[in-house]
């Protein structure tokens, strides 16, 4: 369980630095940053990560319970955190809760 938590969130934090990279422009020899960090820029990271990971249009597709969000995490090798926003954004007039007991 370990690993499969480690690589999720490998995999979630690749995709969200990979979108920064659309907040650099390209000229000359280096890339220059064009908005400085925000906690807007953030939001946009995690939620590109999440639509990256997890394709909207099939979650948008799929009944919203606790069923999906396990499926969600199974087919697309994600948390079941991503897998609940990603269910949560795609059906924004549902309620969608994930709570953990330890």
């Amino acid at each position: 369980m370990q690993e499969n938590l480690r690589r999720h969130r490998v995999r979630f934090r690749v995709a969200h630095e990979l979108a920064h990279t659309l907040f650099y422009w390209r000229r000359g020899d280096r890339p220059q940053r064009h908005l400085l960090d925000s906690a807007s820029q953030e939001r946009f990271c995690d939620a590109f990560s999440r639509a990256l990971l997890v394709p909207p249009a099939v979650v948008a597709r799929m009944p919203v319970n606790a069923r999906t969000i396990m499926d969600l995490q199974e087919i697309f090798d994600v948390s079941l955190e991503v897998a609940a926003r990603s269910l949560a954004t795609a059906h924004p007039g549902a309620f969608v809760g994930l709570w953990f007991a330890r």
